[in-house]
């Protein structure tokens, strides 16, 4: 409801906002989302007790850092690990942990104040941070990596796909995962654009006196990290950081011995289907 360009003056965007922007919305998923606000804002207007919740941009659990490879984020993370070069963007980046937005949620919902007090909640992380975060986090665990001028990471990121076409071989599934997406990149994508902060002072208060909590950037971020490479979906870098291994578990020997806790003889088990707290519990078992 707030891609319309009107908001990318904004510094913050309010949740108790009355969505006075819309003309300009583009694609029927937006114009959808904005139609069922106003239909919901008119409910409360009319007597019914009703609250909108708007999830952030929502990524994998904050403990065991399962999350959906395929998603775009994980996409980026992976293959700009493999160029070797990361774009420089600035702009604000939002990653809400499902874990944080489901239990936020669940207790808002069991909570009748919050549904009196505020007509609308932004569920997002409130450790507000840099889409450049995710690549330094990289380079704090071993990866060799570098920040490039966006063109110029784009040129590089054409220029190994044409290799890569040129050779005649087809995409598969340890290629660069950005491969399939070069189209996408040859316009100004979206992530790119100025977009204004999601205020979330009526999540925050509502939240106070619980234990639904965000870790940290690097905390976050070394989850996430620490999966992508214990599914197979990542190599580990070749000289893991001394943090990495202390923190993350980053070695040769960790990474096969939790594969082989989970299926013995089987290495190549695919732990993205493992659900998150026995993800967890083998990564403890697995450190200890």
């Amino acid at each position: 409801v707030f891609d319309s360009p009107s908001y990318s003056s904004l510094s913050d965007v309010y949740e108790d906002s009355d969505l006075p922007h819309h003309k300009d919305l583009n694609g029927g998923y937006a114009q959808s989302k904005y139609v069922a606000e106003k239909l919901i804002m008119e409910a409360r207007n009319r007597g019914i007790p009703t609250c909108i919740y708007r999830p952030g941009y929502i990524t994998g659990h904050s403990v065991s850092g399962i999350w959906n490879p395929d998603d775009w984020l994980c996409r980026m993370i992976k293959g700009c690990c493999l160029l070797g070069c990361y774009p420089w963007i600035n702009t604000k980046l939002d990653m809400s942990p499902v874990d944080f937005v489901s239990g936020a949620i669940v207790h808002l919902m069991a909570e009748e104040d919050s549904v009196m007090n505020h007509k609308a909640y932004h569920v997002v992380n409130p450790h507000e941070f840099e889409f450049h975060a995710l690549f330094r986090a990289a380079t704090r665990i071993g990866y060799r990596i570098t920040e490039l001028p966006i063109e110029e990471w784009k040129q590089e990121l054409f220029e190994a796909y044409e290799e890569h076409h040129a050779k005649g071989k087809k995409i598969n599934i340890n290629d660069n995962p950005l491969f399939p997406l070069v189209t996408y990149f040859n316009e100004d994508f979206g992530i790119s654009k100025a977009r204004p902060w999601y205020d979330n002072t009526n999540i925050l208060d509502a939240l106070a006196d619980t234990n639904i909590q965000c870790p940290s950037v690097i905390e976050l971020l070394g989850s996430y990290y620490r999966f992508l490479v214990l599914c197979g979906y990542m190599n580990m870098p070749k000289k893991p950081s001394q943090w990495a291994k202390k923190k993350l578990g980053f070695d040769n020997e960790a990474q096969q011995g939790l594969r082989r806790k989970i299926h013995p003889g089987d290495e190549k088990t695919d732990l993205t289907r493992v659900s998150p707290h026995t993800f967890e519990h083998l990564m403890r078992n697995n450190r200890s």
